[in-house]
């Protein structure tokens, strides 16, 4: 695997991640070869991101859209391992890798759980902005303290 985010192993990696989500991939999201389409696991990396600010308690501050800030997509890197298909059952797995000052770097594991294989593994950055300058500004202290205290991690 040439995903460089995945430390130290694919195995002491994915164990981890304290958060997950069931998928069901849907006829509507295969190709013409019956397999999933590529674009649709960005569309589930952003879904399990939002599952995962709601369920930290996080999402109103995150993403309030009268808002005077917002969190947008920095960046994703997805790395596919398997292919997916129709009607599998898949859970996603997110976690918060790294808390920045305006920043985050969110890491995702999609599991099929129909044929127990890592199907994808991912990683994107959020950027916290000031929505009136469009610029970076400084995500809470109350946010990061409630996402680090959740992976027990340290803010960086």
């Amino acid at each position: 695997m040439r995903a460089s985010f995945v430390q130290p192993d694919l195995e002491t990696w994915f164990s981890s991640f304290r958060f997950s989500v069931p998928i069901k991939v849907r006829f509507s999201e295969t190709d013409a070869l019956g397999h999933l389409n590529n674009v649709f696991y960005i569309a589930y990396f952003e879904q399990g991101r939002l599952d995962y600010f709601e369920a930290l308690g996080v999402m109103g501050d995150l993403l309030d859209p009268r808002g005077e800030k917002a969190v947008v997509a920095a960046d994703i890197e997805c790395h596919y391992l398997a292919q997916v298909f129709y009607g599998q059952p898949l859970r996603l797995h997110v976690k918060t890798a790294r808390i920045g000052t305006s920043s985050l770097d969110l890491h995702y594991a999609l599991w099929n759980e129909a044929t127990s294989q890592m199907a994808a593994v991912a990683r994107g950055a959020l950027v916290m902005i000031d929505r009136r300058t469009g610029k970076s500004t400084p995500i809470p202290d109350s946010i990061k303290e409630t996402i680090a205290s959740f992976e027990i991690i340290g803010n960086k």
